[in-house]
């Protein structure tokens, strides 16, 4: 991967860049024999496609915009078909997470300070899911 993002935030570790130099998962794949797929996800400017993304090598990549395949598998299968899909789907990620995700729940200034500390810091645990909750009070989780 070669860009992520047009933004700079001024933290060393978030550029919103990559090196030019580093290899894209294509690079590095193809030569093992690997097929290659590249898509773009998003919604900021997804109306004006490639003219606000650099090109990269590689395979030319999709644009992928979450409602318009949604609309496409309901015609595709029909909404109660892709309904069924996804609560199956759902399901199965909540089950396998179970096994190494860890809900932490973190409540006004202080726990959302907190966690943005630790994640720019890059302490936080890997396994944590963070849900900050601007109030103060512990009424949820």
């Amino acid at each position: 991967m070669r860009a992520v993002s047009n933004f700079d935030t001024g933290f060393p570790n978030m550029r919103g860049r990559i090196d030019p130099a580093a290899a894209t998962i294509a690079e590095v794949l193809q030569p093992a024999g690997w097929a290659t797929f590249s898509i773009s996800v998003g919604a900021t400017h997804w109306d004006q496609g490639e003219a606000v993304r650099a090109p990269l090598p590689g395979a030319k990549a999709e644009f992928f915009f979450a409602p318009g395949q949604r609309a496409k598998r309901e015609q595709d299968w029909g909404p109660a078909e892709l309904n069924s899909r996804i609560d199956r789907a759902y399901r199965s990620l909540v089950e396998h997470s179970r096994s190494w995700l860890n809900v932490e729940y973190r409540y006004g200034s202080t726990g959302i300070e907190a966690t943005y500390t630790e994640l720019l810091n890059g302490t936080a645990d890997p396994s944590a899911g963070f849900i900050c909750i601007p109030s103060a009070e512990a009424s949820f989780g």
